[in-house]
């Protein structure tokens, strides 16, 4: 059982860090959680053409102005809610914020424009998805409304079997436990590659062995009491894996993305440089990324270290 006590909500005040909030909102409401809903205002670099201190100082008046809002939007649902208003790096904030307050989990918004995307799913995602030793849940638009965890019916767990699949297993059955939701392990089998006698174009072969030993171990990560707790199916895929996974998410109308993302590896590159961060553009639901516990676990001692 996950348990979440503290729930980290960045936002910026655009309609997406809004979606995020109610979403952060249910969640926290769900779990008995506090919230702390953080603003960072990035530094401003003077210059003949802007008087810095000026422009700060009408920036956190806006802030001022536009946090009590929020703020009561929470409280209204029963949730018990603070304020953070941090001056820095954006990315370096937010994690210095979940060490902080102890946060299980960071809630955030996904812009869809390009102009400002980058806050959110851009430089500042890919650095917290590389190096945040918290969970990452990201909200999107999507075209159905979702604003509370408490609607979770359809739950996708992606796994390549790594040490972290059990622990994305486990955040998934917790958050759809109350609803008895149902969770969905996918595995995507890439296609291999094999040559016919030069000049002949290679052919895609569909591994049928690595397609049978994927169905036995998904079977295999399922503990027994998970299936008392929600309704676990298993699913095998072959192709290319950012693209099959978004094929399923639609197909199966997925309330909940899970994945756990790597550490340092040889496989960093391909999950974080490709299918990750595609996936999580692409997604048509929220996406939890999960951390290694192994990194959670040295930034912990690295902390200790530092303040023993």
């Amino acid at each position: 059982m996950i348990r979440i006590q503290n729930v980290l909500c960045p936002v910026d005040f655009s309609a997406a860090s809004k979606r995020a909030l109610d979403y952060a909102v249910g969640l926290a409401r769900g779990y008995g959680a506090r919230l702390h809903v953080l603003h960072v205002i990035a530094p401003i670099v003077p210059s003949l053409y802007v008087d810095a201190t000026r422009l700060e100082a009408t920036i956190r008046k806006h802030v001022h102005g536009e946090m009590p809002k929020l703020l009561a939007r929470a409280r209204h649902s029963g949730v018990e809610a603070e304020p953070i208003v941090k001056t820095g790096e954006i990315e370096k904030q937010i994690q210095a914020a979940a060490r902080a307050v102890k946060a299980e989990v960071v809630v955030m918004g996904k812009h869809a424009r390009p102009a400002v995307e980058r806050w959110f799913i851009g430089s500042t995602t890919d650095r917290l998805l590389r190096h945040s030793a918290t969970p990452l849940l990201m909200i999107g638009e999507g075209k159905r409304k979702r604003t509370a965890p408490a609607d979770l019916r359809r739950i996708v767990v992606t796994t390549d079997f790594s040490e972290g699949s059990q622990n994305a297993i486990q955040y998934a059955i917790s958050l759809g436990e109350s609803k008895r939701a149902n969770i969905l392990l996918l595995h995507v089998v890439p296609p291999a590659i094999t040559a016919i006698t030069p000049p002949v174009v290679p052919i895609l072969v569909e591994p049928l062995e690595a397609i049978n030993q994927a169905r036995l171990e998904l079977e295999n990560l399922v503990a027994a009491d998970a299936r008392e707790r929600c309704s676990v199916e298993t699913k095998v895929e072959t192709g290319e894996p950012y693209r099959e996974i978004l094929n399923v998410l639609k197909q199966t109308r997925a309330d909940l993305l899970v994945m756990n993302i790597h550490g340092k590896g040889r496989l960093e590159r391909a999950l974080l440089g490709s299918t990750a961060e595609r996936v999580i553009r692409g997604a048509p639901c929220p996406v939890m990324a999960i951390p290694p516990a192994k990194q959670r676990l040295d930034i912990g001692r690295t902390k200790r270290r530092r303040t023993g």
